[in-house]
């Protein structure tokens, strides 16, 4: 694909998921995208301790 972006996701561990993690940090951004578009600037990891799930949003 010669280095095409063609999605972005986030890469947890499941040791990483077991400490029920509460965070919010920014992506580090390309200098250009591919085409005009809404693209996520920052990534949330959260445990919620009542549903026992884990929310993982861009």
């Amino acid at each position: 694909m010669d280095g095409e972006m063609i999605f972005i996701e986030l890469m947890i561990t499941i040791n990483f998921l077991k400490t029920k993690p509460e965070l919010t940090k920014p992506l580090k951004l390309p200098e250009s995208y591919p085409m005009e578009a809404y693209y996520p600037t920052s990534y949330s990891i959260r445990y919620g301790e009542k549903t026992e799930v884990y929310n993982c949003c861009l």
